[in-house]
């Protein structure tokens, strides 16, 4: 896994970049939050090793994306499922054909 990192905080409790914070978020959704908080104490302590983290979080997302995967297919098979599915479908695509001619009008 390839990511953005920096020799990790200077001091004791300092603000997390950006790119870093983007890292933490993924822990949110892929991990325990157990897991997540330990990170976030050792970055508060200045001891993180991003390495860890990213080997952590790698295998934690592998297994996140394959149930989110096989819950799909399930999701798939089931009628009243299929039904929400597409009107979730159909709403999003009305909601981007609005937001490209928003976005298309305002460079106009």
């Amino acid at each position: 896994m390839k990511a953005k990192t920096d020799q990790g905080p200077e001091s004791p409790n300092s603000v997390m970049p950006d790119y870093i914070e983007n890292l933490f978020s993924l822990m949110d959704l892929v991990s325990s939050a157990d897991i997540a908080t330990k990170f976030r104490e050792d970055f508060a302590s200045c001891s993180i090793r991003y390495g860890d983290m990213k080997t952590i979080g790698r295998g934690h997302g592998i297994v996140y994306c394959s149930n989110q995967k096989s819950g799909c297919r399930f999701a798939k098979k089931c009628r009243s499922a299929s039904k929400i599915m597409k009107q979730g479908r159909e709403k999003a695509r009305e909601s981007a054909s609005k937001t490209l001619s928003d976005a298309r009008r305002a460079m106009e």
